[in-house]
């Protein structure tokens, strides 16, 4: 998309009344549609922010999965309440997005979005730092390897 399509929809989504700032710094805007800006904007935004939650309720519940539990293993108690914590924050705003989406009333869907937008950026540092510690786990997978016998 060039530079003034981007500019354009910028100022329309401005104009819904959508904190745009937050919204390009973290989502592709490229993918919101102009004819339904507020919907697309929504869809955008929890289609990302779920792939997250995913992973925090992975890590909050592990169910077996042998690669999450050994991506898990490198985490303290401390960040594990810390992924609980950033996951019930997250997963209350998508409730609230949801009732919004029931109530199909604008002002709710923007104030929904824009609720989403300033947690999503409080937390992002978070979530980059806990994933960043189950990326490191990895690095300890040649120590592992040479303990471990042929699970298969």
């Amino acid at each position: 998309m060039d530079k003034k399509n981007i500019k354009n929809k910028i100022k329309r989504i401005r104009e819904e009344g959508i904190n745009a700032e937050l919204l390009e710094k973290y989502f592709n805007i490229d993918k919101i549609k102009e004819d339904n800006i507020i919907e697309s904007t929504i869809n955008i935004i929890w289609d990302k922010i779920e792939d997250y939650t995913d992973i925090l309720e992975d890590i909050v519940n592990p169910e077996g999965d042998p690669i999450l539990l050994f991506e898990i293993e490198g985490l303290n108690q401390e960040e594990k309440q810390l992924a609980w914590k950033i996951l019930k924050e997250l997963m209350k705003l998508k409730r609230e997005k949801e009732i919004a989406e029931l109530e199909n009333k604008k002002e709710k869907k923007i104030k929904s979005i824009n609720e989403t937008l300033k947690e999503w950026n409080n937390q992002v540092e978070y979530i980059k730092s806990i994933l960043q510690k189950m990326a490191e786990n990895w690095d300890s997978v040649k120590d592992k390897e040479n303990k471990m016998n042929y699970l298969g």
